[in-house]
């Protein structure tokens, strides 16, 4: 599944430094919800 099917692509868009900001203000909870939404979202969260 692309990010633009599970509508990700917006926020995939933003710089690492701003995608950083944003997530770094989530739980860690929050963060592993955004994890399983989307496998391009889950690639960000969870960089290998």
């Amino acid at each position: 599944m692309s990010s633009d099917l599970c509508g990700s692509s917006l926020i995939l868009a933003l710089p690492d430094e701003i995608f950083s900001v944003i997530t770094s203000s989530l739980s860690p909870r929050d963060v592993c919800s955004l994890g399983i939404s989307c496998p391009g979202l889950n690639a960000a969260v969870h960089p290998t």
